[in-house]
């Protein structure tokens, strides 16, 4: 297949249907309306017109674009980038491979990882949705309000947040962490980079901050580590 264009309220691609390209480059599906549900392997590009939800079985060859939310479900996976006007959310064990974008909140649970970088216009929270194992973001996080890392949770890059930031017991930044505004930075894991934050910075006993410490607040700070 070459491209398709559906206009129904709910679209659904479920097992053992499948979509293959016919050409070295992964097919387009376009919804123009409705929301699209993915239960099945699809070599191709997905533009979604409202939500997007990638079904348990469900495999995106290619990448994923959509104006409303985008869910992906256990055992399913985005191998591309994953675009969302609104929320993401991707329960325990699941996976994009490329980056994700968020115009609303990202939620990532844990089991769960992103192969690039992870960017938010609202909050970011990882190993919130599911227990399970260890959490990765591969490159940068961004949120525009406050980030949360759960426990064994990973960033390989710079985070960087527009509100406060919580990192958990055995967490990890590959580099900087900056908390911009008159925000707090409450650190229980390891930042291999350096740290800034706008208001206090708060350290646990086990804690490691390997790089300098900058806190801008007019509160108490303790380092502990």
């Amino acid at each position: 297949m070459g491209a398709l264009t559906y206009f129904s309220a709910i679209t659904t691609m479920v097992q053992p249907n499948i979509v293959t390209s016919t050409t070295a480059a992964p097919a387009r599906v376009t919804g123009v309306v409705g929301d699209f549900h993915c239960g099945s392997v699809m070599d191709a590009n997905v533009v979604v017109e409202k939500d997007f939800y990638a079904d348990d079985g469900c495999t995106i060859k290619g990448w994923v674009k959509t104006k409303g939310n985008a869910t992906v479900s256990p055992n399913s996976k985005v191998i591309g980038s994953l675009t969302a006007d609104k929320n993401v959310t991707l329960n325990s064990p699941s996976s994009v491979g490329g980056s994700v974008v968020s115009g609303g909140n990202a939620s990532i649970g844990n089991g769960s990882s992103v192969g690039a970088d992870l960017t938010a216009v609202g909050t970011a929270v990882l190993g919130s949705v599911d227990p399970g194992g260890k959490l990765t973001v591969g490159g940068k996080l961004t949120s525009g309000g406050f980030a949360k890392l759960g426990d064994n949770s990973s960033v390989g890059g710079d985070l960087a947040t527009g509100g406060y930031a919580e990192l958990a017991s055995g967490t990890s930044v590959g580099g900087d962490l900056t908390s911009s505004g008159n925000s707090n930075v409450g650190v229980q894991g390891t930042v291999k980079g350096n740290l800034t934050s706008g208001g206090t910075v708060s350290t646990g006993d086990r804690s490691s901050i390997e790089g300098s410490v900058t806190a801008a607040g007019d509160g108490a700070t303790v380092i502990r580590g």
